[in-house]
Formats: structure tokens, sequence, C-alpha cells
């Protein structure tokens, strides 16, 4: 309520009584009989509802016009006593216009009591709308808070979740991962023990449980990945949703926010700028309204989307049980492929002892069996006519025969003699008959060379020392024979690379070093150190009786991890090598080349050890001073030549010599050094094969004659039996 104490009104008329009071001035006329009063005018300003409602709106006043006019004619009437009819003239003059003045006021205030009571009502019915809104707003951001917590930590179980699945998985995994790891390991140990003769059924094992443990693994993997794909997208997928929704929630509520602010803005603003804004207020909470509206519908669509997350977990949650049990299941299967392999280990275990066993007895029928062919035997080869002998001979007579070359293994050679006349005058032609292990006729190959010596190079695997040398004059094919890029050496050692992977199978571990050297003018030399670092040393031959193997000083060994780096060092070799032109051939070797493979191997299993050597010599050319006419250097070279392969026909009669006698000779090792070097090669347990290459031309017959002279003694010889260097711990096996 308004003070009506201070109001403009009520003072005038306070004042107006003063006066009259003071002048003793009573008015005529109904002055105190009227109902009109100043009172009446005070009670209708202090009933309106403008000064009982605290609002903005202005409280309506008396015209200032009036209330001038009244205080000026009331001190007029004061001023001037006398003239009282004026007065009251004036005063019911005045009487009259507040009259109409209050009938128009009241109309006003009717007027203004029923658009003011309306808009009451509508700010009434505005403020309860603007309540629920915000109660409405209230309760939203209170759902949706929730909402998002709930979110949050239905993100944080999931996560959780995952996190424990994957972390159960890598530990399935790598126990997985460590059993499968020991049963491939496992697996290839026991790999390497199997058996010949059940290969075929281990490998059908082997290869099904490869099989298995891939396809598990692979299934596994990809599962794993793929799971692991969608947790990872799925908890991306919550990451961006639930950013997305707390972003919009609070976009929503700042929004809201806003527009209540405005609302009540507005509500401020209504009573000053009327239901023009009002209207617009209305708009704007209708378009809140639909907002609300929308919200709603999209959480009911989050809801649904959440739900239909939950139901994915869920089956991922069963995938991964599912998972679960197959990796139980391959467990299972793989227990049962390991008592599989136990059993197969127990079989392999029993084959590998009788594999053992049929190994030594390989070795040992196959020494038996070298023994019988005889520990030193001699190949006759002959070559082709050559196509320059071809072209300078109108019709090369050939003075060679091989009568039985149709039968699986020609031994048989004869030689023709010089056409003479005999005591009657008749033309006759003497005829010579030689028979070796074995004859190759002028078509034979360097691989049907071969194959008949491969046995020898398997004698050297078992821990024997074998030599393989040939024997000829210049120009009769041994260099050709011998090394060639498919000759004896290259084929040796490649075989000997292949037996090595083949016992390898079987428990054996080989160690091959390789040597080469050549014997020039009574002088060793290296060919496969430095050219300036072998010709200042002066190498030395020095044989262990114990081991009863030779070693060159200073010479260089190296040691052969691939067939390639034995190509290499044959081709170094080749390389150095010295040859000359001569008479009888213009690339003639002028040294006995050695070269000399060490075979060292050991078994894994039974610590069992073998030392065996394979020496393979390609003697220099043998030549006739006469037919060859050296002279100079090439005349030395030919006496050193001639003198070494000398020795060596003394070597192999006093060994011819001994075989069958009691009485033993000296064997006069020392009088070459080619000799010397082949001691161990060419004593009691070595196996030795001379290769004798001859010319198949009457130009030739007469160093073919002595070639087969000297072949044919050396074929006669019968060593001692022969001794396999083998050790166990302080044991040496004799067979």
């Amino acid at each position: 309520m308004v003070d009506q104490s201070n109001s403009p009104t009520k003072k005038s008329s306070a004042a107006l009584s003063q006066n009259a009071n003071s002048s003793n001035i009573f008015l005529l006329g109904g002055v105190h009989n009227d109902d009109f009063s100043m009172s009446r005018i005070n009670r209708g300003f202090s009933n309106t509802a403008y000064g009982r409602q605290q609002t903005r709106f202005p409280t309506f006043q008396k015209p200032n016009s009036l209330l001038s006019l009244q205080q000026s004619s009331i001190r007029q009437g004061l001023d001037d006593e006398n003239d009282i009819d004026s007065l009251e003239n004036a005063y019911f003059d005045m009487k009259s216009k507040l009259h109409a003045k209050n009938a128009q006021f009241d109309e006003i205030q009717t007027s203004a009591n029923t658009k003011l009571a309306s808009l009451q009502a509508a700010l009434d019915a505005e403020k309860k709308q603007v309540t629920e809104l915000t109660a409405q707003v209230n309760s939203c951001s209170a759902q949706y808070t929730g909402k998002i917590n709930g979110l949050q930590t239905q993100l944080s179980v999931e996560r959780q979740r995952c996190a424990d699945l994957q972390k159960q998985y890598a530990e399935k995994e790598t126990v997985w991962n460590k059993n499968l790891a020991e049963l491939k390991a496992k697996q290839y140990s026991e790999q390497l023990k199997w058996c010949h003769e059940f290969k075929s059924e281990i490998d059908a094992i082997r290869i099904s449980f490869n099989e298995a443990m891939d396809e598990v693994q692979v299934n596994t993997q990809l599962k794993y990945a793929s799971y692991e794909k969608r947790i990872v997208e799925l908890q991306r997928a919550y990451e961006i949703q639930y950013s997305n929704e707390e972003e919009k929630h609070k976009l929503i509520v700042q929004d809201l926010q806003r527009q209540l602010n405005e609302i009540q803005q507005i509500h401020d603003e209504t009573q000053t700028v009327g239901r023009a804004q009002l209207e617009e207020l209305q708009s704007k909470v209708s378009e809140a309204l639909a907002q609300i509206y929308e919200l709603q519908r999209k959480n009911a669509t989050l809801v649904g989307e959440i739900n239909l997350s939950n139901q994915k977990n869920e089956s991922l949650q069963q995938q991964m049980e599912l998972i679960q049990s197959s990796l139980n299941s391959n467990t299972n299967d793989a227990a049962q492929l390991q008592i599989t392999l136990d059993a197969v280990q127990r079989r392999n275990d029993e084959l590998e002892r009788r594999l053992m066993e049929e190994e030594k007895h390989r070795r040992r029928l196959h020494n038996v069996i070298q023994d019988l062919k005889g520990n030193i035997r001699v190949f006759c080869r002959v070559r082709p006519v050559l196509p320059v002998e071809a072209a300078s001979i109108s019709n090369p007579e050939i003075v060679m025969k091989f009568p039985d070359i149709h039968s699986v293994e020609p031994r048989e050679l004869v030689l023709e003699g010089l056409r003479t006349e005999n005591s009657l005058g008749q033309p006759s032609t003497k005829i010579y008959n030689f028979s070796f292990d074995r004859v190759f006729p002028p078509n034979s190959s360097n691989l049907d060379v071969f194959q008949e010596l491969s046995e020898f190079v398997q004698s050297a695997l078992d821990g024997y020392n074998v030599s393989i040398f040939a024997y000829g004059q210049t120009g009769s094919g041994k260099t050709h024979t011998m090394s060639s890029s498919d000759g004896v050496i290259p084929r040796a050692a490649a075989h000997v690379f292949q037996e090595v992977k083949r016992l390898e199978e079987k428990g054996w571990k080989y160690q091959l070093t390789a040597q080469m050297i050549e014997i020039y003018n009574e002088r060793i030399r290296d060919l496969l150190s430095d050219e300036t670092t072998s010709s200042r040393k002066r190498l030395e031959i020095h044989h262990d009786e114990r081991t009863r193997r030779t070693r060159v000083t200073d010479s260089k060994c190296i040691y052969l991890e691939t067939e390639q780096v034995m190509q290499a060092v044959l081709q170094r070799a080749s390389e150095r090598r010295s040859v000359a032109a001569t008479k009888a051939n213009e690339r003639s070797s002028r040294s006995h080349s050695v070269f000399t493979l060490h075979i060292d191997g050991v078994h894994a299993a039974t610590k069992e050890k073998t030392f065996g050597s394979l020496s393979l010599v390609d003697l220099a050319g043998s030549e006739r001073l006469a037919h060859s006419q050296a002279v100079g250097d090439r005349l030395r070279e030919t006496q050193a030549i001639n003198k070494s392969l000398s020795c060596l026909g003394d070597v192999i009669a006093a060994l011819a010599s001994n075989s069958g006698n009691s009485e033993r000779h000296h064997i006069p090792y020392r009088n070459s050094k080619l000799t010397y070097l082949l001691k161990y090669s060419l004593g009691g347990d070595a196996k030795t094969l001379m290769f004798v290459n001859v010319s198949p031309l009457r130009d030739h017959f007469a160093e073919s004659l002595n070639s087969l002279r000297f072949a044919t003694k050396v074929n006669s010889t019968r060593l001692g039996v022969s001794t396999r260097t083998a050790s166990k711990p302080s044991t040496v096996i004799i067979t």
C-alpha cells in the first residue's frame, strides 16, 4: 500500500481547511452537508490498484491545473473577504468542474482497472508457465545429468570389462604361444631324429599338426583382431557419442538458461513494453518447448542406441566365451597331439637307435667291400682324339681296343704295337693286353668317371684317408679329368657337401677345411696364400703319427662353409698354378697340384668323432726329353717332374714288394716332395685310386705303353687293411 499522507491531494485539502478556519470564514450553501469533499478524492486515489501493488506503473494524481485553480481561487477568496459571493460562485463552479473531472477519472480508473486486471491475469499465467518451464528445464537437466552420469559409469564399466577381457586374452595368448613355442621346439628337435622308413607317417602327423596349429593361430589372431577392432570402434563411438551428447546437453542447458534469462528480462519489461513483447515471449517459450520435445525424442533415440550397444556388448561377450571355449578345445587337441608326438618320439628313439646300428653296419660293409676291391685301385681313361689332331692328321690311327666295352664294367684294354715282320717275312703286330679295375673309353664323360669313384669320397666321410691322383703323359687329359669345371675335384667337393647335409639329419656335424699346394721343381708353393707371402716362406711337410695326418707348415687352410666358397677357392688356386707351353702341350701343367680336404665329424648324441681326409692330386705330365725337346727352364722342369714320378714308381714298387712278404723293405717316401707329402695316402691304411690317362694315337704309343705298364705295377700292389680314424671318449675304432 502507498502512504496516502504524503499525497498531493491530502496536502491540498489540509491547507484549504486550515486557511478557512484561520479566516473564520463559513462556507454557505451546503459546505458541510455536501457529500463532496477532498477526502473522497483522496479515497479515490488511495483505493486504486496502482498504489496497492508494488509495480512499476505510475500512480494517478490530481491534475495540476485543477489544483492550481483551486488554490488560486481560495487565495483570492481569503484575500478579499468582502467578496463572498464571488467566492461562493467560484467554489460552485469549481465543484461542478470537479464533478466532471471526477466522473471522467472514474471512467479512466474503471478502464485502467479492467485492463490492469486482464494484464495481471495474463502476467500470472505467464509466471505460472515460466515456473512450469523452469521446473521442466530443471527436471530435464537433472534427468540428462543423471543419464550422462549413467552413461559415463556404463562406459567406464565397459572399458574395464574390455581391459579385463584384453588382459585375460593376453594371458591366454601368452600361455598358448608359450605352449605352442614349446611344442614347435620339441617338434623341431624330434623332426631331426625321424627315420627314413617312417618319414612319410611322421611327415603326415607333422603336417596335420602344423595345419591345426596354423589354423588355430590364424583363427585366433583374426578373431582377436576383429574383436579388438570392434572394441576400439565401440569405445570410440561411445566416447564420440558421449562427447556429442554432453556437448549437446551443455548447449541445450546454456540455451535454456539464456532463454530463461531472456524470459525473465521480458517479464521485467512486460509491464512497460506491453503485449507485443509478451506475444514474442510466448513464441520463444513455444520454440523452447519444441526444442525440449525434440531433445526428448533424441534422448529416446540415444537410449535405444545405448540398448543396442548393450546388446552388441552381450553378443561380443558371448563370442569371447566361444573363443575361450575354442581355445580350450584347441588346448585339448594340442594335448592329444602331444600324446601322439610322445608316441612318435618313442618310436623315433627306437628307429634312431636302429638307424645308428644300421649306419655302423653300412660303414663296416662299405669298408669290407673296399678292402675286397683293394685299397689301391687303378682306373684307366683313354682320351678322345682332339679336334686339332684330327685336323692336322688326315687319318689318325687308333691303337687301342676295348674287348669288353659292352659289359657293365669294362676292364680290358688292348694296345696294338708297331707292325713288324716275323722270321718268315710275314707282317705281324704285337698285342699288349692290360686289365684294370675299370677302363673308360674315349666317349666316357667326367660324370661317368665320378660315379665310379664316389665311394672313395664316402670313405673319407667315414673317417679314412683317401687319395685320388691322375698319372700320364703330357696332354693325356689328367687336368681335364681332375681340375676342369666338372672334373673330379669340384664334383668330389660338391658330393661331400651333399653327404654332409644328409648326415646332419642323422645327428652328425662336420667341419671342412681345405688347402691346396703345388710342388714345382721340388719346392712347395701355397696356391691359396698371397703370392708375395708364399714366396717369402719356406713350406715344410710334417706328419702326425698319432692322427696319421699330414700338415704343411705356414700353408693357408680355409674353412669351407658353403659350396660357393669351395668353388671360389678352386678358381683362385687354378689361376695361380704353374703352366707353360711345350711341344707336347701348349698349356702343360708344370707342377703337381694337391688339393686336400680335411673332414672332421662329431655325432651330437654319441659324441663319436671321425677324422678323414681326401687328397686329390693332379700330377704333372711325364715327358720324354727326346719328344718334348725341352731346353733351359723347361728342361729343368721336365727333369724335376720325371724324377718325382720316378720316385713315385719306386714307392709303389716298394709297397708291392712288401705286400704278402713277412720281410719289410724300406719305402723311400723322402726321395721326393711328392711321395713324402702322399705318405699317408699311399701307406697301408689308406685308400688310393690312381687314374692312368693315355692317348689313343700311334704317335703317343711309347708314352702310353710306359704309363700302362706303370699302372699295371700299381694295380698289382696290395696294401694292408685300412684303418678308420675315429674316436669316442678314450676309444679308437678299427674296422
